[in-house]
């Protein structure tokens, strides 16, 4: 297995990094409104869309992470392009390739952002009006 270089190894921090103050933010934008029905119209709007959009920021920062680790160890692209590429990316990750690494996700981590993958295709390609603020709240937990 080679190494990963210290280039992608800075890349992989810088996520981390972005993912946790983003993380650290939706958790304290939540507790602002833990246990209270929106106000009106707006206020729902505005935490449905804060709320869902920070998740899946959250999201795309680790799959960045999944995909370099995996061009890395794998030493062979990602496949962007190619129909369902992203949950094809989740799978590479889950399973072993013999000779070059072992599972980079575990069954339950590979399920866990395979949920939230769905969640963020729904974010990006719907309106608000088909996003429900209780699941956006479960899927930003």
């Amino acid at each position: 297995m080679a190494p990963i270089s210290a280039e992608r190894a800075s890349r992989i921090e810088d996520e981390f990094a972005n993912i946790e103050y983003e993380a650290d933010l939706l958790r304290r934008y939540l507790e602002t409104f833990a246990g209270s029905e929106p106000a009106d119209d707006l206020d729902y709007f505005q935490r449905t869309h804060t709320s869902s959009s920070a998740t899946e920021k959250i999201y795309s920062g680790l799959e960045r992470i999944v995909e370099i680790i995996c061009v890395a160890l794998d030493n062979r692209p990602a496949g962007k392009g190619e129909s369902n590429w992203h949950k094809q990316l989740l799978v590479r990750a889950s399973q072993a390739n013999p000779g070059f690494r072992g599972a980079i996700l575990s069954a339950s981590t590979f399920e866990a952002l395979d949920r939230l993958r769905g969640f963020r295709h729904r974010e990006r390609n719907f309106y608000f009006q088909a996003l429900d603020l209780d699941v956006v709240i479960d899927r930003a937990r």
